[in-house]
């Protein structure tokens, strides 16, 4: 056995542990927060498309997606009823073949053009106070290599995360929404995925999709601001019940539809959870949410509060959305005769 001595069986067993090892000795001194950075930078720049599958409390739902660097996407859907829906950073329009279209705006900052979290352009270090990074193992999503990143909700006020995140691309390849238990709540994965050119993504999600993102996106129409809820000088509409870490990300007050009255709606969030509350004065005609509803991770709780229609909604746990709504209290301005008694 010439050339096969003890120096030669050495070199080549260190050789072939090197060759194995390299990958897990690069990656040893990597952090979960690192990992969720990569993410980050990659969903900001860089431009794909797949086959995802969401499944929630119905029927799993698959969607051909396209998403073009910068948050806008188009997501199809391969299964159930033909729907399609077009995203932007902070509006998503679901297209209706006969042209009446669904706005939902209100979205956070930096939201996910993919129909899971936690895509978020907060930073790990402003999220820590909330959630716990934790570094799990490997698994194989979509024919690649993907490392879990667990967010662990600190409290009982928010769900917590699991993000794999693919070695070679650094996009999220799956995710799950889970409860203080660790239950499952709601689960999506992609099945394939590639990185594409931006143009190209531009083109497949549709300039006329993009122009309507656009216009979409444009603030809704304000109402005068002595007719919203805790209108004027010494009035509000004060949160005194909201659990820790969330906190005012904006507030406004538009036109109701239909003539309807002024809703103040305010925005809170913890970096990547958040909650909307709604205000406004009770229509005669009743209508209002009074009590709790949920469907599937997504609750909402309603009551009046003199005179007025309280809703908080949010895909958070039911205690906090109960607490929120709770909480809020609408001040009206004092009137002069009342201010000179």
């Amino acid at each position: 056995m010439s050339g096969q001595g003890p120096l030669s069986v050495r070199w080549r067993v260190a050789a072939f542990v090197l060759a194995v090892g390299l990958p897990a000795l690069a990656l040893a001194g990597e952090t979960p927060e690192s990992w969720f950075a990569r993410m980050q930078h990659t969903l900001q720049h860089q431009s794909y498309q797949g086959t995802i599958v969401y499944m929630g409390t119905g029927q799993p739902m698959a969607y051909h997606v396209v998403v073009c660097a910068g948050g806008y996407a188009r997501l199809t859907a391969l299964s159930g009823p033909p729907r399609e829906i077009v995203r932007g950073p902070r509006v998503a329009v679901r297209l209706r073949p006969d042209g009446s279209n669904l706005v939902v705006r209100g979205m956070a900052g930096g939201a996910s053009p993919l129909p899971f979290p936690p895509a978020t352009e907060t930073p790990s270090s402003k999220l820590e106070h909330a959630y716990r990074f934790e570094l799990g193992g490997w698994s194989r999503v979509a024919g690649e290599e993907a490392r879990m990143v667990a967010l662990v909700a600190r409290d009982h006020w928010r769900y917590g995360y699991r993000v794999w995140i693919s070695r070679a691309s650094g996009l999220p390849l799956r995710s799950e929404l889970v409860d203080g238990n660790g239950k499952v709540l709601e689960r999506s994965f992609f099945t394939s995925v590639q990185p594409i050119a931006t143009d190209a993504a531009r083109s497949d999600i549709g300039s006329k999709a993009l122009s309507l993102l656009k216009h979409a996106s444009q603030p809704p129409k304000l109402a005068a601001a002595s007719a919203c809820p805790g209108a004027g000088k010494n009035g509000s509409v004060e949160l005194n019940h909201v659990p820790p870490g969330f906190h005012r990300m904006h507030t406004t007050c538009e036109e109701g539809p239909g003539n309807r009255a002024p809703v103040t709606h305010i925005l809170l969030g913890d970096g990547i959870a958040t909650v909307s509350v709604f205000v406004a004065r009770r229509p005669a005609n009743g209508g209002s949410l009074i009590g709790g509803t949920s469907l599937g991770s997504i609750h909402a709780v309603g009551r009046i509060d003199e005179g007025f229609a309280v809703t908080a909604m949010g895909a958070v746990p039911f205690a906090t959305v109960s607490s929120i709504a709770r909480g809020v209290k609408i001040v009206e301005p004092k009137t002069r005769a009342a201010s000179t008694q």
